[in-house]
């Protein structure tokens, strides 16, 4: 990000400078354990959620490629599969079985389903910087990975994040479909 000419990298580096920047806090009406907590959510969806989701987007790239009016070129996208894959294993979690990887992913929807519960946003009736941060997330399993295997357990096992999702983007999105400009994406409307 560049903010007033001064270059800013990393999201969660983005997020600080902004807070500083402009007094602003999201999370001012968290408790310190709350802050703990919404701490290590965030990390879990940036380093396990993450790439358990770029995982199911590279199928969906796979499958692009034999798609009729296909826009990329498929060596593009085998190299971009391959980049992508030696990053997973240079992480970790690529070292591990598709299947354990799908229940990596499993686990950690688990735990943000349970500790969301029926709450309207992860800490109550107002969000914070989490809720961005895991809306993020959730949003590319929920609307950009069709038929993946992070979709099946979204609708049929964690409807409260689907939920969540709607609500996320009904609150802080209403011009949703007008910012929708890749064709062949599903829709955001279920």
């Amino acid at each position: 990000m560049k903010y007033d000419g001064e270059a800013v990298e990393d999201s969660q580096f983005c997020v600080e400078y902004l807070n500083r920047k402009l007094n602003i806090n999201l999370n001012s009406h968290l408790t310190e354990e709350q802050r703990a907590i919404a701490h290590a959510f965030r990390k879990m969806a940036e380093e396990n959620l993450y790439w358990c989701m770029g995982m199911a987007r590279i199928e969906n790239m796979e499958f692009m490629t034999s798609m009729p009016g296909n826009r990329f070129n498929k060596l593009f996208i085998w190299y971009g599969i391959r980049v992508y894959r030696n990053q997973m294993k240079a992480h970790g979690i690529g070292r591990h079985s598709h299947e354990e990887i799908l229940h990596i992913m499993e686990g950690d929807l688990r735990s943000l389903s349970v500790y969301l519960g029926d709450k309207k946003f992860f800490f109550g009736d107002q969000p914070c910087e989490t809720d961005a941060a895991l809306f993020g997330q959730l949003s590319q399993i929920y609307w950009q990975c069709p038929g993946s295997k992070g979709e099946q357990l979204l609708n049929e096992k964690f409807t409260n994040l689907v939920e969540y999702c709607e609500r996320m983007k009904a609150a802080f999105w209403p011009d949703w479909e007008d910012c929708i400009t890749v064709e062949g994406t599903k829709t955001a409307t279920k």
